[in-house]
């Protein structure tokens, strides 16, 4: 029987997910389990995963190196949903499975998972409560920019091409530069001691 309180985050592009979890792990000593670079590492390692997409894609798929071709993979997966589909459905049972191994090990009362696509994955199904971090949308256009490096108009496109996750969302916390996001994390983590 398990003793901690799992946390999930999750918020659109740009909402400040990473720095949110950042804090939580500075701050106040909560571990934070990254779903985007924990799948990205099972998808190098994973045999159940290389299998499946040697199987979908070819051969190619991974060099001789034993490295994932990115651009083969999203170039198969671009614009086609049924191939999205049958990636993710491959991926997030191990993501998934990961996080429960990872979760198991830790020693601390809370722990999280960040995911942009936590409702979707089926990851919100391993958790006791979301935290949704939310900005207004020139704030969020304006750090994707910054960061990647692309213009505001391809930003726009990927926040509307990236419907909002629909699911039981706890707490709200809004990251807009002005609120301190460490005194809404107190008041978010207090209120769980109380209610877990």
């Amino acid at each position: 029987m398990r003793n901690s309180i799992r946390i999930g985050i999750t918020g659109g592009i740009g909402s400040g997910k990473s720095y949110v979890s950042r804090r939580l792990e500075e701050r106040f000593g909560v571990p934070v389990y990254d779903c985007d670079s924990r799948a990205k590492a099972l998808m190098q390692r994973s045999e159940t995963i290389r299998d499946g997409l040697v199987q979908m894609v070819g051969d190619n798929v991974y060099d001789n190196a034993g490295m994932l071709n990115r651009t083969l993979l999203a170039g198969y997966i671009f614009g086609n949903p049924q191939h999205l589909a049958a990636v993710n459905a491959l991926v997030h049972p191990c993501v998934k499975q990961d996080f429960l191994l990872w979760a198991k090990d830790r020693k601390e009362r809370m722990v999280a998972v960040e995911s942009a696509i936590l409702f979707s994955s089926g990851m919100d199904s391993l958790v006791d409560v979301v935290i949704r971090v939310t900005a207004p949308d020139a704030i969020r256009v304006e750090r994707v920019v910054a960061r990647d490096g692309c213009t505001p108009q391809q930003v726009a496109a990927r926040m509307q091409s990236q419907q909002e996750e629909k699911g039981a969302v706890r707490f709200e916390l809004v990251n807009d530069g002005c609120r301190s996001v460490d005194a809404q994390l107190a008041e978010i983590l207090d209120k769980m001691k109380e209610n877990y």
